[in-house]
């Protein structure tokens, strides 16, 4: 989540937003904004594996809604390709759909066997659940563009928090600028960035400075 300051979503959202938490990892992110804001609704993504059971079990104990899915820009099947050892440590973080670049092809990275995963998209899962989100948390290792590139205007969330580091590490065929530009299209302000991450609010949605956290 990185510096994500919570105590300012709080102030800037209602009190039972719909928060979506896509490439949500091992659920961390997810639990410690609910526990921010914890009369929100929370769908957390997620499709790696190596997640899926401890997932499940977390989602029950914090009455999350876990759907072990891929988020992107295409409905039925995607392939993923699993982080497995970075530097010698077990690293399952940097698993994506997006096809790892030559920069994560040497000896410091193990990738695992790749498998077939379920995919869809933001449009299909609002519409068959009848939800509009308030605010994404996405952290989805370069594939961040293929998920929003297919959002309808009618569904775009109050407040975005992405990971826009990655582009560069895998074979996305797009880079931050060319996210900025899209995210600039469907009507969003971009309103913090570091090395790592950036905010985007929609235009029309009123909000107090962002002050990260140190």
């Amino acid at each position: 989540m990185s510096h994500l300051n919570l105590n300012w979503l709080a102030d800037n959202l209602n009190k039972n937003p719909v928060i979506f938490d896509i490439g949500c990892a091992d659920m961390y992110d997810t639990v410690k904004i609910k526990q921010k804001l914890p009369g929100g609704t929370y769908y957390a993504f997620e499709c790696s594996n190596v997640w899926r059971a401890k997932n499940l079990k977390t989602a029950e104990e914090h009455h999350i809604k876990y759907f072990h899915k891929a988020m992107s820009d295409t409905e039925g099947v995607l392939t993923f390709y699993p982080s497995e050892m970075l530097d010698g440590t077990e690293w399952p973080w940097s698993g994506s759909i997006c096809k790892p670049g030559p920069k994560l092809r040497n000896p410091r990275w193990t990738w695992g066997n790749n498998y077939i995963v379920e995919s869809i998209t933001l449009n299909t899962f609002c519409n068959t659940h009848h939800i509009h989100p308030d605010f994404i948390h996405i952290d989805v290792q370069g594939a961040e563009h293929k998920v929003f590139a297919a959002l309808n205007h009618s569904l775009r969330p109050s407040i975005v928090w992405v990971e826009i580091s990655e582009f560069h590490m895998y074979e996305t065929g797009t880079t931050y600028e060319h996210f900025l530009k899209l995210m600039t299209s469907l009507g969003y302000q971009e309103k913090f960035k570091d090395n790592c991450d950036a905010l985007y609010v929609l235009n029309q949605f009123q909000v107090t400075e962002y002050n990260s956290v140190k």
